[in-house]
């Protein structure tokens, strides 16, 4: 597999190989826009309307980052949230709670 942030081809469209929330299964997914720089450690958030949310985590220099962007599972796009201050952590838990 290709660790997130790290595309399997360069252009425009890139493709990478990861998991996927259920129902989808592991496989070679192509995005538009700006994907994050490859980490680890970080925590990805599937969300009730089909978007992911990946914040945090640590890159191969072993800096932890506090970047957070968007990964639409519908349009198949990336985005960075703008006005988003973040504190960098990595090892770090999320949760979603569907609204009632």
């Amino acid at each position: 597999p290709v660790p997130l942030g790290q595309a399997a081809k360069k252009s425009k469209t890139s493709c990478s190989q990861g998991l996927l929330p259920a129902p989808v299964p592991a496989s070679v997914v192509c995005h538009e826009g700006a994907e994050p720089a490859a980490r680890w450690a970080h925590t990805a958030t599937a969300l009730a309307d089909g978007r992911v949310v990946v914040y945090g985590g640590q890159n191969d220099a072993d800096e932890t980052l506090g970047s957070l962007y968007v990964y639409d599972m519908i349009t198949k796009a990336w985005q960075e949230p703008v006005n988003c201050e973040s504190v960098p952590r990595s090892w770090h838990s999320t949760s979603y709670i569907k609204e009632q």
